[in-house]
């Protein structure tokens, strides 16, 4: 039997302090990546070829170029790594999905879908297939990463 969880009301600290291992910088509008997919595989393979800033930019596009709708977090934008389905039937990534149940709570506002406004529960459970689905997309554009760096080096284009 799979363990169901309930969201606790997190001190905002703490949502911050986990939004900000996930997400870009605040305020940034760049969309969160997972930590797997922040940093160049081989930094030494793209050396001279942009700032290390950039390159960090340009894989994050990268990964979420053509990712499709259904493994992003329609709170978060990001890659779902840690999805969860909440009672409205719909997967979002936990902590996503924290943030905005403790943002209702802070504002004493009642809890609702983000996506239908109809009431919700803060209890979900993780989505185990979702969560593979999106490590095996996360995989492939790694070596396709890998890839484009590589032709790039040679002075070919790769995407």
């Amino acid at each position: 039997m799979e363990k169901v969880e309930t969201a606790s009301a997190p001190t905002i600290a703490t949502v911050n302090a986990s939004a900000a291992s996930t997400k870009g910088e605040e305020g940034d509008g760049k969309l969160p990546m997972p930590a797997s997919a922040s940093a160049p595989p081989h930094e030494e393979e793209v050396e001279g070829e942009g700032s290390e800033e950039e390159l960090k930019e340009e894989k994050h596009d990268f990964f979420l170029d053509g990712a499709p709708d259904g493994l992003k977090c329609s709170i978060g934008f990001c890659l779902m790594t840690e999805a969860v389905v909440a009672m409205d039937g719909f997967s979002y990534q936990k902590s996503s999905l924290d943030e905005y149940i403790s943002h209702c709570a802070a504002k004493g506002q009642p809890l609702t879908s983000p996506l239908t406004s109809e009431p919700l529960s803060a209890t979900y459970m993780a989505n185990h297939n979702l969560r593979t689905v999106v490590r095996d997309y996360i995989e492939q554009r790694e070596k396709e990463w890998r890839l484009h760096v590589a032709l790039r080096r040679t002075g070919r284009k790769g995407k």
